[in-house]
């Protein structure tokens, strides 16, 4: 399913326009990536959890030359999927 198809069915079900429908879609994602930029986890209620996931520092190697490199700190951004949609795919 794509975004669009995604849009009109929610339109229908709750008799709403598709426009407004995308606002709340934007402003949704928009609060979803405030929090997580602020270091809070975000959970959907029976869907899943967003959250931000920090990988140290650590030391590398180039596979081509075998000089060590430095890998830098970054992060991620993880998903867990809950148990009840996990039942409901199952």
């Amino acid at each position: 399913m794509k975004q669009k198809d995604l849009f009109r069915e929610v339109a229908s079900e709750v008799n709403l326009p598709i426009y407004k429908v995308k606002e709340v879609y934007d402003s949704l994602w928009k609060n979803i990536g405030s929090s997580l930029l602020a270091g809070e986890s975000v959970k959907l209620g029976n869907l899943g959890t967003f959250k931000v996931k920090t990988t140290k520092s650590r030391v590398g190697r180039n596979p081509k030359t075998g000089e060590v490199i430095q890998i830098p700190e970054k992060k991620t951004l993880k998903f867990k999927v809950s148990k009840t949609f996990k039942n409901i795919l199952n």
